[in-house]
């Protein structure tokens, strides 16, 4: 594929994590651990740990949310395919050849995949953030792809217009 400036965009979408709900989760579970980690560090009945191990817990709970909050799916068509790209991450480039068909679809992102993300499900990969809603694409190799989209139909006519007529 040619770089990201020398190709015209048939569609572009940029999604995060934006869910309220899936923040707070965050949020608590690295509030808990942090929690726990000072009354174990300079509690009542301290643990002899020494105060890096606080240092390093409230660091990795940092990152975490850190890399949470820059974490974002990029999905682009151009006339050499799509690239999917979920920075940090991934990045996956389909060429148009390899793509056999493609359609919008509601899925269910729990029970499919288990959840958001970049997931492996019974026979496909998906790369989702949000949302029950994407485009399954059936690759010439038999191993489809879901992507997750805000506007899978606007996704999935963009795909189409890759594939040569049948």
């Amino acid at each position: 594929m040619t770089t990201e400036h020398d190709r015209a965009l048939l569609f572009q979408e940029v999604q995060q994590f934006r869910q309220r709900w899936l923040w707070a989760l965050l949020l608590g579970i690295n509030g808990v651990v942090i929690a726990v980690t000072l009354y174990s560090v300079f509690g009542s009945s301290p643990d002899p740990s020494p105060v890096w191990v606080l240092l390093l817990v409230v660091g990795v709970a940092c990152l975490n949310t850190v890399l949470f909050a820059l974490m974002k799916l990029k999905a682009e068509v151009s006339e050499d395919g799509i690239l999917i790209h979920y920075f940090p991450l991934k990045r996956r480039e389909i060429a148009r050849d390899r793509i056999r068909s493609c359609k919008a679809l509601t899925y269910r992102p729990l029970r499919d995949y288990g959840g958001w993300g970049i997931r492996r499900g019974w026979s496909s990969v998906a790369y989702t953030v949000q949302g029950d809603r994407g485009v399954w694409v059936e690759l010439t190799s038999g191993r489809p792809v879901l992507i997750g989209s805000q506007r899978p139909e606007a996704l999935a006519e963009a795909i189409a217009s890759l594939l040569p007529p049948s």
